[in-house]
């Protein structure tokens, strides 16, 4: 599996070029990754920018899967949730058992899939953006360090393919001028 979602992510080195829209492009990689990791919930979390004097949080920019309604239209300031430690510590976070772990009363919607999880930051250069989450694997599959591995490699490619997107955008606005 890992070389197969290696040659998927190499294959879609363009994919956020060829999306109008950012929001675009990150739904399709997260779709992408679900697919090649065989999970059904894959979101993609960023930093809000923070007003003078508060916090930034984590608001969900895109995904694939079912997601309750309220994780959708809601932002999750980075002193709760298991997505708020990940930002915190800038070390990813793989989760056999939701449940059974340190993080259990941080866990949202954990009742209503497969107990494991994994949280990777997200960075561009040396900034952390935000965070990839990889839940509910399909049936007769768990979630393993393995997969925590290739997960890393997907948030650094989404890194560099939000920097390269931020890049061209740039380049066009100026070629406008």
């Amino acid at each position: 599996m890992k070389r197969n979602y290696l040659i998927e992510l190499i294959g879609s080195s363009r994919l956020l070029a060829q999306h109008k829209s950012l929001e675009e492009g990150l739904r399709e990689l997260a779709r992408l990754s679900a697919n090649v990791l065989k999970v059904q919930r894959c979101s993609i979390m960023l930093l809000t920018p923070a007003d003078q004097g508060e916090e930034s949080d984590l608001r969900i920019y895109s995904y694939h899967g079912h997601l309750p309604a309220s994780a959708l239209q809601s932002s999750m300031p980075l002193s709760q949730g298991i997505a708020g430690h990940v930002v915190r510590t800038g070390k990813p976070l793989f989760l056999d058992n939701v449940a059974e772990s340190k993080f259990a009363n941080l866990a949202r919607g954990a009742d209503h899939c497969d107990p494991s999880l994994i949280c990777v930051p997200i960075r561009v250069a040396d900034d952390l953006i935000g965070v990839a989450n990889v839940s509910d694997p399909l049936p007769g599959r768990r979630l393993t360090k393995d997969d925590l591995e290739l997960v890393e490699v997907f948030a650094m490619f989404i890194g560099q393919s939000m920097h390269t997107f931020q890049l061209q955008k740039l380049v066009e606005s100026r070629l406008l001028q």
